[in-house]
């Protein structure tokens, strides 16, 4: 499975592209970030309230729901011209986590399109170049502090860093080889990997 800080960075670099939209310009603060970045992490509650892993919080339908009630509050919180576009970035925002587990190789196949189309998609090995996948981890501190848990973290760093920075260079030149970076980091890593 993806990290922590790969569902984070990869949330938080969807809202920033998201904030392009001249509606959103304004919702700069940095409480945005530090909600896509939970946004991206809340399929994984299904570990914490006894769900099977990668399960229905790990769907298309879960993702329109969260994406629903992020526009729901916006509209209440008087960001009612906004509200449209903060419900389509927050179910960007939460259906990457499930993208980004599809990638890791391992793990438990996902239902990417549940409800609307019921195939189990199986995780792709080479996506992302982690080398392994665990249920057994001891819960959340286990997870958190998991050898394995680190290496990824460093993986997806390396990865996802360079590509969240891109997403909020001021210099279009800086934001290009910020991502050439990045995308660079990701082929040698899976190339690595894959050998």
């Amino acid at each position: 499975m993806s990290s922590i800080l790969g569902h984070s960075l990869a949330g938080m670099s969807l809202w920033a592209l998201a904030r392009r939209a001249p509606v959103l310009r304004d919702l700069e603060h940095k409480a945005w970030l530090a909600g896509a970045a939970i946004a991206a992490c809340l399929p994984d509650l299904d570990a914490l309230v006894g769900l099977p892993h990668r399960g229905p919080t790990h769907t298309l339908g879960f993702a329109l729901g969260m994406g629903g009630l992020a526009a729901l509050i916006a509209a209440v919180r008087g960001l009612r011209k906004e509200a449209a576009l903060i419900g389509l970035a927050g179910l960007l925002v939460v259906w990457s986590h499930a993208a980004l587990d599809l990638l890791t190789g391992g793990g438990p196949d996902v239902a990417l399109f549940r409800p609307f189309w019921n195939r189990e998609l199986s995780p792709i090995a080479g996506g992302l170049p982690l080398t392994s996948y665990s249920n057994d981890v001891g819960g959340l501190l286990g997870l958190l502090f998991n050898l394995w848990t680190l290496q990824a973290m460093l993986v997806e760093g390396a990865i996802f860093g360079p590509l969240f920075a891109a997403t909020l260079a001021r210099r279009r030149r800086v934001g290009i080889g910020l991502a050439l970076v990045g995308a660079t980091v990701w082929f040698l890593m899976a190339l690595a990997a894959s050998r």
